[in-house]
Parts: C-alpha cells; sequence; structure tokens
C-alpha cells in the first residue's frame, strides 16, 4: 500500500490546514498531544478512579446500613431493658401479694381451727341459706347435733319437711320473711327437730344477711345451737 508522508514543520510553515491532508497520511517531525501520548496512563488511572468510586459507594452503603442495624439494637435493648424492668416490678408484686395471700391462709386455718373448738364445745353448727336457689347448706357437725345423716346442701323445703313439724316450719319461714321485709333486726327462733330416734331436740336459730354490692340480697348466713 502508498503511504503519503508529510512534514509537519512544512505543513505548518506554509500553514496548510488540516482538511486538505489526506486522512492516512503519516505525519513526521509532530509532537503527540498530551492525551495520546499518555493515553494508556490515562485509561489505567481512570479505571482506578472508577473502581474507587464504587468500592466507596459500597463502604458508604455498608455504613449506613450497619447504622441502621445499629440503632435498632439500641432500640430493642432498650425495650428489653425496659421489659426487664417491668417484670422485675411485676416479680415483686407478685412475691408480696403471695405472701399476704399465705399469711392470709394461715390466719384462715387459725380461724377454722377456732371455729371447729367454738362449734364443738357449744354444739352448734353454720348454715347458710340461698334466697335465689331456696337451698341451705349446714357446716358438717350439724349431723351430729340433729343425730341423723343430713345432707350438707338440700332445699330449705326439704330439710323442715324431715327435721320439724308444719306448724313450726311455718313458724321458721314466717320469721326469715318478716326479717326480710324490715320487720326485725335478726332471724332468732327456736324450732324443735326429731332426731333418727323420734327424740326431740331444741335448736336455736339465729342469721342475718348478706347484701351485695346493688343492695340486693341474695344469702342468708346464720348459726343454730342445740339448746335441749
Amino acid at each position: 500500500p502508498y503511504y503519503y508522508i508529510f512534514d509537519y514543520d512544512l505543513i505548518k510553515k506554509y500553514k496548510i490546514p488540516d482538511s486538505l491532508i489526506p486522512l492516512n497520511a503519516v505525519l513526521i517531525n509532530k509532537e503527540a498531544s498530551p492525551l495520546e501520548k499518555y493515553r494508556e496512563i490515562f485509561i489505567g488511572v481512570g479505571v482506578v478512579m472508577a473502581f474507587l468510586i464504587v468500592v466507596s459507594i459500597i463502604l458508604i452503603v455498608d455504613n449506613l446500613k450497619r447504622r441502621a442495624i445499629q440503632r435498632e439494637l439500641s432500640e430493642s435493648y432498650k425495650s428489653l431493658k425496659k421489659t426487664n424492668e417491668d417484670l422485675s416490678k411485676t416479680e415483686d408484686r407478685l412475691r408480696t401479694q403471695y405472701e399476704v395471700i399465705e399469711k392470709s391462709l394461715k390466719e384462715v386455718g387459725i380461724l377454722n381451727q377456732k371455729y371447729a373448738i367454738a362449734t364443738e364445745i357449744t354444739n352448734s353448727a353454720v348454715w347458710e341459706l340461698d334466697l335465689d336457689t331456696k337451698e341451705v347448706i349446714l357446716s358438717e357437725n350439724f349431723s351430729l347435733i340433729a343425730n341423723r345423716i343430713i345432707n350438707e346442701k338440700e332445699t330449705i323445703d326439704s330439710i323442715l319437711n324431715l327435721l320439724t313439724d308444719i306448724e313450726h316450719k311455718k313458724a321458721l319461714i314466717a320469721e326469715i320473711e318478716a326479717y326480710l321485709a324490715g320487720g326485725k333486726q335478726e332471724i332468732n327462733i327456736q324450732v324443735p327437730i326429731k332426731d333418727e330416734n323420734q327424740q326431740t331436740k331444741w335448736l336455736l336459730i339465729r342469721g342475718r344477711a348478706i347484701a351485695r354490692g346493688d343492695g340486693r340480697i341474695k344469702q342468708i348466713h346464720g348459726i343454730l345451737m342445740d339448746t335441749t
């Protein structure tokens, strides 16, 4: 192939336009521009700069993520710390309540023992009447007083029919109704009963009502004593 060779000094001397020089011509005595001279260096530096920029972006993103995770961990730690403090306070309250309940149970146990001794010595029993169901609950020692097997829970009609006559049954019911109507401060009446051997025993029956929060009377509690 043929090449055109020109002296660049002459081109500059005679001010020949570059447009007249063939594209594939070889120019002698022409100094290369810095861009052409250091082209490979610029490319290498550019590659390194691009790599450093990418690495910097990755490090910035990673740092932001780590800060976000640290904030979440800090918030979680504060929340767990508060929860632990609340649990500690709850545990203290529960321990105090347990101690109070344990003390109350001991006191109830002592009261039950005193109650058992008192009812045994006085030959008495405790009774409770539910005004809604008309059922009577009797303490265990009533069977000893009545000298017959009595269920701890019976309707008032069935237990009165079993133990006394119609006249005294009506008298006791009238006493209860008079008390509920406000005519008496308490139930206080003596009623005869028949034991298993048909022996007559006289019982002193006393009691008062316990009202609910709405003021309505639901139950009557009391004591009965063998006065024979």
